[in-house]
């Protein structure tokens, strides 16, 4: 009987996927055309250069902006159907051209600039993101003592007018198992591990861009 009682709970704590401890928002607004094949990616910012009202929500540890810009761009890159234009090529070629006005305004959100970052670079769509906390764990993988943390957002912008096509936003302070018992079928996908920023970053990142427009 209680081996029994222990497989009904078993299977009861895998069937409730969506009691997840992380939070995602994901949103397509506009249909994409022409279909992406280039894609910019822009550094990654902070909260305060960002439209749409975004926050800081905590600690962003010192490069964790170089190292999201780059996971992302890793990330694109391994859907194997966009050509990739990097942010450290992005800031390479502006500074070179004394462009940095036009990447700052850009991740503002102002039209005419993302239109002319796309033009400079014959993208089709132009990615921005912002780290609102990324908060790294304190002690080791097997006995942590506090969590990390990361949360950011990103925003896809047309090349032709600017305009917002899609965006997504992850969030998660990682949970001990016995906190939340229905995240039993996360910690099995990710190991009985504290996981540090980085690897919250990667997880985020993977689970966001599962449904960015035009990956097959």
């Amino acid at each position: 009987m209680k081996k029994i009682t222990f497989v009904l709970l078993i299977l009861l704590l895998f069937s409730c996927r969506s009691m997840q401890s992380y939070t995602i928002e994901e949103k397509q607004l506009c249909p994409v055309v022409p279909v992406i094949k280039r894609v910019v990616v822009l550094p990654f910012d902070v909260p305060s250069n960002a439209p749409f009202g975004l926050y800081k929500e905590g600690k962003i540890e010192e490069g964790s902006l170089e190292k999201l810009s780059t996971f992302t761009e890793e990330r694109l890159k391994s859907f194997g159907c966009f050509e990739v234009i990097t942010w450290e090529q992005v800031i390479e070629r502006l500074q070179y051209e004394d462009l940095g006005k036009v990447l700052i305004d850009a991740k503002r959100g102002y039209k005419d600039d993302i239109i002319k970052l796309a033009k400079i670079f014959r993208a089709d769509a132009v990615l921005m993101g912002y780290v609102t906390k990324y908060s790294e764990r304190e002690g080791k993988e097997y006995g942590s003592m506090k969590p990390a943390s990361v949360s950011f957002s990103l925003f896809l912008y047309s090349g032709i007018d600017g305009s917002l096509i899609w965006n997504g936003s992850y969030k998660e302070t990682q949970q001990a198992l016995f906190e939340n018992l229905f995240n039993i079928g996360l910690y099995f996908k990710r190991g009985f591990k504290w996981l540090s920023a980085d690897e919250l970053a990667q997880w985020g990142l993977k689970e966001v861009l599962k449904n960015f427009p035009g990956k097959k």
